[in-house]
């Protein structure tokens, strides 16, 4: 079975190996990269990339032209020959996202020594909290394995600090609350203190999605929960 659009979580593997397919694949950033059989122990892993397509792990806002070596992070960058339709016109947009060929669509994340990249989330999604960089992608993965939690997104909401991790949660318990939440997140080894939510914010129903079925943190960070 094909997974593409967004990277998987380890229980989201999990669940759709014990109830759909055993073989599952992924498909990343417009097949640039794949994994060819996902396993509880590379599912972080988006993949390698397909014959002649380069990817590169720099920091833009570093100014480093370089790219950065295997373990740690930064932005993805592809240089691929089947770059999108509408960069073919010049615009601000593509002056944004294409530097000599290499396109900068957002994506944070990391290569090992073998060249399988994994995922952190995106540039307009980090949460910056008090000077230190957040990453959702792996918080969201610790309260995704809670058994009473059906979604969770980590957003960053503005206050006098930066900003506020924030926990977006949809759970079929309504007697679930913020403490149980939190000590979860503290109990968890995945997570350092300072990445734990200050808030929670209890939903009554799914999370918002993109088109794609994708996970829209944009669009949970904006909405006012009730």
């Amino acid at each position: 079975m094909p997974s593409a659009g967004e990277g998987l979580d380890a229980t989201a593997l999990r669940r759709l190996r014990e109830n759909v397919r055993e073989v599952v694949k992924n498909s990343y950033a417009a097949t640039v990269m794949q994994n060819a059989q996902l396993t509880a122990e590379n599912v972080e892993s988006v993949g390698k990339p397909v014959p002649g397509v380069q990817v590169r792990i720099v920091d833009r806002n570093g100014g480093s032209e370089g790219a950065k070596p295997p373990g740690e992070a930064g932005e993805i960058a592809v240089r691929a020959p089947d770059c999108p339709v509408w960069a073919k016109k010049r615009t601000d947009k593509t002056g944004e996202m294409f530097e000599d060929g290499w396109w900068y669509y957002g994506d944070l994340g990391y290569t090992d020594e073998s060249g399988f990249a994994s995922l952190q989330g995106r540039t307009d999604l980090m949460i910056i909290s008090k000077w230190i960089k957040i990453y959702p992608s792996p918080v969201e993965e610790v309260f995704n394995a809670h058994p009473d939690l059906n979604k969770s997104a980590i957003v960053g909401v503005d206050d006098e600090y930066g900003e506020k991790v924030t926990a977006d949660v949809h759970s079929p318990n309504p007697d679930l609350t913020a403490g149980e939440l939190d000590q979860w997140c503290l109990d968890s080894d995945e997570t350092a203190r300072m990445e734990r939510p200050r808030e929670y914010r209890f939903v009554d129903e799914s999370l918002p999605r993109t088109s794609t079925g994708a996970l829209d943190r944009l669009g949970a960070k904006n909405e006012d929960p009730q």
